[in-house]
């Protein structure tokens, strides 16, 4: 996805908030009563682009996120959610992965390095 692109899915998106009032009313009210507030976000695009991620996710769901170049260090990915999301060039290290769902995800030219210990998790 190239600059252009995404600035017109923001666009897009800016868009509706300001056309249907309504809609950022019944978001507002949604992000009242859910624990992951992403659900409901207008612009459901997060764009992350050669950052050094350490985040636990585990449980999170993360749909439609794009990382461009990031460097996962110990980020645990356990019963996450990505569905839909792009890595390109991206680095995992030490990340548990176990049960994580990536049903239509893009992956392209990524790799994961694992110790010893987290290889014999992964492969169980």
């Amino acid at each position: 996805m190239d600059n252009q692109t995404s600035l017109s899915l923001f666009n897009e998106y800016e868009l509706i908030n300001e056309v249907n009032p309504e809609f950022s009313l019944a978001q507002q009210e949604l992000l009242k009563h859910v624990r992951n507030k992403d659900n409901y976000r207008a612009n459901q695009y997060k764009i992350f682009s050669n950052a050094t991620i350490t985040e636990n996710f585990e449980g999170q769901n993360k749909r439609r996120s794009y990382f461009f170049a990031c460097n996962f260090n110990e980020s645990s990915f356990k019963k996450s959610g990505f569905t839909g999301s792009y890595f390109v060039d991206c680095v995992f290290e030490n990340c548990p992965l176990d049960f994580a769902i990536f049903d239509g995800c893009y992956f392209k030219n990524c790799k994961i390095y694992y110790n010893e210990m987290t290889t014999s998790i992964a492969t169980r």
